[in-house]
């Protein structure tokens, strides 16, 4: 997806790779997962507002607690434990308390 994600950001930004060398498998569509990051970095390159600026991609593990499941949609089906993730992050101009509402 490499060649992919830069064509789809801006020229002005920089594209950032962390990428954990040991991830766990995981049980997703690998066709939902593109999209996904796609959107995401699509939405991250927006927010540079074509300005110089980065956006980082990340990958890894992280432990989820019995109390964080709190802040997860799937709550109820998700046991405490290690999980994959993937983030995006961007240098852009963040979002505005409207589209926070909205999300």
């Amino acid at each position: 997806m490499a060649t992919l994600l830069r064509t789809s950001i801006s020229k002005q930004a920089t594209l950032g790779w962390e990428l954990s060398p040991q991830l766990p498998a995981v049980s997703a569509d690998a066709t939902q997962i593109r999209q996904i990051v796609m959107n995401l970095m699509t939405n991250a390159s927006d927010a540079l507002a074509g300005e110089v600026g980065k956006i980082s991609i990340r990958t890894g593990v992280r432990e989820l607690a019995a109390n964080d499941r709190r802040r997860c949609v799937a709550a109820e089906e998700l046991a405490p434990g290690p999980f994959a993730f993937i983030e995006i992050e961007d240098s852009g101009c963040g979002m505005s308390e409207e589209m926070l509402g909205k999300i």
